[in-house]
């Protein structure tokens, strides 16, 4: 097995591993500049924050507000498809789970949980930033 296993499976709310990948040949001799070296760096600042990654955590909530862990972390990208991580033991034991959603991705993980009395609650970290 990989240092990391990947899972796909589409009946469960996961995407395909296969994408249309394909890039077009650009000679940069024959193209002229965006702007100056500020405006660039700007669209291109511009472009990195409307396509970042939103950056969740799965916490596995231990009874009635007795303890809390987060036990995977997650990144939703711009167009929709969510990937997880989770097993922190090794860098061996990590697998990576690729879901259409974050809530599928939450699922995905609670269907595995064997811990009885625990929940599984998603969390935002930009909105746990902003309360914190």
């Amino acid at each position: 097995m990989s240092e990391t296993e990947k899972k796909y499976s589409d009946d469960e709310g996961f995407i395909d591993d296969e994408e249309d990948t394909e890039c077009e040949y650009v000679n940069p001799a024959e193209l002229s500049p965006i702007g100056d070296e500020e405006t660039f760096t700007r669209a291109i600042n511009k472009m990195v924050v409307d396509q970042a990654p939103r950056v969740f955590a799965l916490c596995e909530e231990i009874g009635d507000r007795v303890d809390a862990a987060a036990v995977a972390w997650g990144m939703a990208f711009h167009d929709g498809h969510t990937e997880l991580v989770y097993g922190h033991d090794s860098p061996r034991s990590r697998i990576t789970v690729v879901c259409r959603t974050p809530e599928r991705a939450r699922d995905f993980f609670a269907t595995r949980s064997t811990k009885i009395g625990c929940t599984i609650r998603l969390v935002w970290a930009d909105q746990a930033q902003e309360q914190a």
